[in-house]
Formats: C-alpha cells, structure tokens, sequence
C-alpha cells in the first residue's frame, strides 16, 4: 500500500511539474492561454501548431512524440500494485524519469533558440531579479 501511495505521489508530482513547464511556455511566448489552459496536456494538443504560427524552431523532432509519450504514461499512472509489488500499467516509475528529464532538456532548448520570439527578449535580465 505504500508503495502504492508514492508511485500516486510521483504522478501527482510530475503532472504539476510537466504543467508548470506548460506555464513557463505559455508566458515565455505570451500565449493567450488562461492559467487552466496552460497544462501540459493542452500544450501537448497545440504543440506543433503553435511553433508554427509563431515560427519558433524546434530543435529536436521527437519533441512531439515525447509530449505524447509522456501525456499517456500520466494519464495511465498506477491505481494497483500486483502481488509481486509492481504497478498494473504497462510502464513502470523508473521509465518516467527519464523521459521527463529528456523533456526538459528538449524544452530548455526550445526557450534557447527561440529567444527571440519570447516576450523577454528585449529586457535586460537584471529587470526580472
């Protein structure tokens, strides 16, 4: 049962980190997204659309595949753990991680090389502190 509550906990956490980052987006871009809008299930949604009306870049072209990928492993996270202490899903917790760390590695690269299209790009960094 345990086990079971901190593999609940780690899904719970990882879609508010993967939805903060869907804020990040949002805000970098000025995106006219209210706060419920800007999950990262949505984003995952208008992803490609949205880099193409604002003609930002996307460096790596598994990006897509990667947002799916992660937004169906969270939408399945674990409800039971099996006899043995496995989650009943298909994926376990030690595929997520890394594939959310290549998430955010692929979106500090998004905001990298489109600086120039962010809302930020004209302000001296001091005026953010």
């Amino acid at each position: 049962m345990e086990l079971l509550r901190e593999t609940r906990s780690f899904y719970v956490f990882a879609t508010f980190l993967l939805d903060e980052i869907a804020y990040a987006f949002v805000q970098y871009f000025a995106l006219p997204w209210s706060r419920v809008e800007a999950t990262h299930a949505h984003l995952t949604q208008h992803f490609h659309r949205l880099c193409a009306q604002h003609a930002l870049v996307i460096p790596h072209a598994d990006m897509g595949p990667l947002m799916r990928d992660l937004t169906t492993r969270l939408d399945d996270h674990p409800t039971t753990i099996d006899e043995s202490g496995h989650e009943s899903v298909s994926h376990h917790l030690s595929d997520m991680i890394p594939r959310i760390e290549q998430y955010i590695v692929a979106m500090i690269e998004v905001f990298a090389v489109n600086m120039g299209q962010s809302v930020f790009r004209s302000t001296p960094l001091a005026q953010h502190r």
